[in-house]
């Protein structure tokens, strides 16, 4: 995806209160996990070393303040073209041309990761009906971790809209279209 400073070399315009506001959100839910990550391993030590109070349950939740950290902070590092991208096909395009291949790229990442977060939430989903639990000494219920991971999916196809729509002027076509690719796959879940 286009980074920050492609975005602005190709003419790209993020709408910028969506913008900052997502990639603001998932930078301090980020950040949060990787205090609260900090905490539990410090807690962790000090029990063990100098206490000998070992926990059982730091090793499972910092775990889940991995994929926490990971998916929480997706929008983010999107936002900011933090991410590995190649663009040595790109490079190789004349501007005209390598302006709509980025938007399509934009609109196909769009397409493709909103049925992954449709699908992962439904997931969530299905495991709190179930009532599913982890194996560990602490018995988690695994929607807790899981919409963790939900949420940090739907952070990620926002980041993704606003970099899609932000390809050229935000037409009526271009809503509809972003309208069509958020709720299409919504839709195909109940039906």
């Amino acid at each position: 995806m286009a980074g920050a400073q492609d975005a602005a070399a190709s003419g790209a315009r993020p709408a910028f209160g969506a913008h900052a506001l997502v990639r603001g959100v998932s930078r301090w839910l980020g950040i949060g996990a990787v205090l609260a990550m900090l905490l539990i391993m410090v807690r962790e030590i000090v029990g063990r070393t100098l206490f000998n109070l070992p926990t059982t349950w730091a090793t499972e939740y910092s775990g889940y303040l991995v994929v926490a950290i990971t998916f929480l902070g997706a929008a983010a590092v999107q936002l900011a073209g933090a991410h590995i991208r190649v663009t040595l096909w790109l490079d190789c395009l004349v501007t005209p041309r390598r302006e709509r291949v980025e938007a399509s790229i934009a609109w196909a990442a769009l397409l493709v990761y909103n049925i992954v977060g449709w699908r992962v939430v439904d997931f969530v989903h299905r495991e709190f009906t179930a009532g599913t639990r982890d194996w560990g000494l602490d018995s988690t219920p695994l929607w807790i971790p899981q919409s963790i991971m939900a949420a940090g999916s739907l952070g990620w196809t926002l980041a993704l809209a606003i970099q899609a729509m932000a390809h050229g002027r935000a037409t009526a076509g271009r809503r509809l279209a972003a309208a069509l690719v958020l709720w299409l796959p919504l839709l195909a879940l109940h039906a």
